[in-house]
């Protein structure tokens, strides 16, 4: 935290300004670049596309998994609305939908 506290002194940033800037399209060819090099197809065989923006999909659907209220998962995604968040940004696979089941008392 040091290291980046002294760099961004170094480089005479004010406190409202963002510390790292990048567009979007050179992060997108890295992205893509180190995808390459790891051997990762960018299709996978059941049809899903792999980019920089599927990780907000992972992220969102690994916060629903571990129990954190879905307003919880809007507001660190920085969604306007659970809503969108919830349509998205989180998985729900049967394996899930058994597991929220298996949660209920049997009667």
């Amino acid at each position: 935290m040091q290291a980046v506290k002294e760099w961004v002194e170094t480089q005479g940033i004010e406190p409202h300004e963002r510390i790292f800037r990048f567009d979007m399209h050179s992060l997108r060819r890295a992205f893509y670049v180190d995808l390459k090099a790891a051997g990762i197809e960018r299709v996978g065989a059941d049809g899903r596309s792999i980019d920089v923006h599927s990780f907000r999909k992972t992220f969102g659907t690994m916060l629903a998994r571990a129990g954190v209220p879905l307003t919880t998962v809007q507001r660190l995604m920085r969604h306007s609305t659970p809503l969108l968040t919830a349509k998205l940004y989180i998985d729900v696979d049967p394996v899930d939908m058994t597991n929220a089941l298996d949660k209920l008392k049997r009667f």
